[in-house]
């Protein structure tokens, strides 16, 4: 499909935002027929990707979140789609104040995850951008301008470890959604303090 690495953007964040940024590129395949269609519609139309954001809190712990008709046992790493011409920044700073209702600084970008939809013969192409912020302001979820996101846990890097297990072992129908995001929300795992 049509969805293209810009390859100028993301030289552009690693200067301001995190000269360390990498690219990590990732298959999915993908056996959930619906789920496959859905990520192109969402892809032609509503987004070009993703940011995922780790918002690190004054204790140091960093927040997951759920929805409320996620699986129970489900948490992840906050995420919100790019919009098509919209810039990666203002889409970063529109989707924390929607989903989490607090005001953070950027501390650091950390990379880009090129998934590699795959299904029968068919591929797709989509982009994470992933950023470490700081918060510095708000109050979670009630100044949230959306109300997506139903519950919200502070973790550790053990608890996030034990978050990614859970997604990537999770069976059933959600099974193609928990491992993409497994691979968004463990990618953080590094970055954090023991």
């Amino acid at each position: 499909m049509g969805n293209i690495f810009d390859q100028q953007k993301f030289e552009i964040l690693k200067c301001h935002y995190g000269r360390e940024a990498v690219v990590k590129e990732v298959n999915l395949n993908i056996t959930n027929s619906e789920f496959f269609e859905e990520f192109k519609d969402k892809i032609e139309n509503d987004r070009k990707g993703e940011v995922a954001f780790a918002v690190e809190r004054p204790n140091g712990k960093i927040i997951v979140v759920r929805t409320s008709f996620y699986p129970k046992t489900i948490y992840r790493i906050p995420t919100g789609g790019i919009n098509h011409g919209e810039d990666i920044i203002e889409a970063l700073q529109r989707e924390v104040k929607e989903e989490l209702g607090l005001q953070t600084n950027i501390e650091k970008f950390l990379g880009v995850i090129q998934f590699n939809i795959l299904h029968k013969n068919k591929k797709l192409n989509f982009y994470s951008y992933l950023f470490w912020l700081k918060e510095i302001g708000g109050n979670i979820l009630e100044d949230a301008l959306e109300d997506e996101v139903s519950e919200y846990k502070e973790v550790n890097k053990e608890q996030l470890i034990e978050i990614v297990n859970i997604l990537k072992e999770f069976q059933g129908p959600w099974r193609n959604w928990c491992i993409f995001r497994a691979e968004t929300t463990g990618f953080f795992i590094q970055y954090m303090n023991v």
